[in-house]
């Protein structure tokens, strides 16, 4: 089956749009700024965090100012097609889910629900991401006053997987699968395009989705385990890390593997494609230190009694990564500083979506 050249472009042209479609970033932004007024993030994370007394709930760093966060209303909403349009008339924001790992330990039940006239299987679910998004939507239906609110459905997806597009959450956003991923994303990371596609380059998110003014912050710390430290050490600190015969593990291709190649260059590396892996290694006694999201780190502290905090390595900021609008020209000829290189890459990609 082949794809019409328009039909490249209609997908092109969603990802040309990413910077000029703003309603939908910016009702999430205006959320954002309202909950951080209140008690309601840091309350879910007491909730989930209260027995890790080393993760406080972190306040976001440089975000946004209610001057640059002002609520788009009803009317501008309604005058022309949009995501957050769809959105009300579905009474429904979709989220993907990464699967159960970590910190998003996401219970979720499938059902099925008509959009339009098309049924989508989707889950209800409950976790920590989960109420943080029950938080934005909750300031969400209030200000518009919608006699028939939002409810938030999920879609679960693998995170990052480098073999396979449909089990990497950002390229599924962009593949429209759903509307937005609340799941401590940063959006000054990259991504590597997953097979056959990948050609050695990594891509900034922010390429190729949305991102909101960051809700809390974020980054990057580090746990060891079981396995005896090398000789003169009794326990570790950020200060230790770099020392031989220290064996660590880390997702490849992330900020975490540049940061032990950069500062511990007497330790051992190891690089794993599967972000877990590292944790059960240590867990296991294989390896001496892993690294992990700052939240991850402290969802294992409180599930592995073998393991130990060594401190918080790197520092960002967590925001939702938003799916761009749909285009309004089947064949358009917009202007982009993306590449043509990135561009013939994502147009493959999404034919993968549409090809299913």
């Amino acid at each position: 089956m082949k794809i019409h050249l328009c039909v490249i472009f209609f997908f092109l042209a969603s990802v040309l749009a990413v910077q000029q479609d703003a309603l939908f970033t910016k009702v999430l932004n205006a959320a954002i700024v309202e909950v951080l007024k209140g008690t309601c993030f840091n309350t879910v994370h007491q909730k989930y965090f209260s027995a890790a007394s080393n993760f406080p709930y972190p306040a976001a760093a440089d975000k946004c100012a209610a001057a640059d966060a002002p609520w788009p209303t009803i009317d501008e909403i309604n005058a022309e097609p949009n995501v957050m349009k769809q959105i009300i008339s579905n009474h429904m924001m979709i989220f993907g889910a990464p699967l159960p790992d970590g910190h998003d330990k996401t219970n979720c039940t499938e059902e099925s629900v008509t959009i339009g006239t098309v049924e989508i299987k989707v889950q209800t679910c409950a976790g920590y991401d989960v109420e943080l998004t029950e938080c934005l939507l909750d300031v969400i239906n209030t200000h518009y006053s919608l006699s028939t609110p939002i409810e938030p459905r999920w879609i679960a997806s693998e995170w990052m997987d480098g073999t396979d597009v449909k089990k990497n959450i950002l390229f599924s956003l962009l593949g429209f699968q759903f509307d937005a991923v609340m799941a401590s994303v940063s959006s000054v990371s990259t991504t590597t395009w997953p097979a056959p596609w990948d050609i050695g380059v990594r891509i900034p998110r922010s390429d190729l989705v949305n991102f909101t003014c960051p809700y809390m912050a974020g980054g990057e710390s580090a746990a060891y385990g079981p396995r005896a430290l090398p000789a003169g050490l009794t326990s570790l600190t950020v200060s230790t890390l770099n020392t031989a015969g220290l064996l660590i593990g880390v997702e490849a291709g992330t900020t975490m593997e540049t940061w032990v190649q950069a500062n511990c260059p007497q330790a051992t590396l190891s690089t794993y494609t599967d972000g877990t892996i590292p944790r059960t290694e240590v867990i296991a006694g294989n390896l001496h230190v892993y690294f992990a999201p700052h939240l991850t780190i402290a969802q294992d502290l409180i599930d592995n009694p073998t393991l130990h905090l060594v401190g918080e390595v790197t520092h960002g900021r967590y925001s939702l990564a938003v799916r761009p609008s749909l285009p309004q020209a089947p064949c358009p000829s917009a202007a982009s500083t993306i590449s043509s290189s990135t561009l013939v890459l994502i147009a493959a990609l999404l034919s993968a979506f549409v090809l299913a």
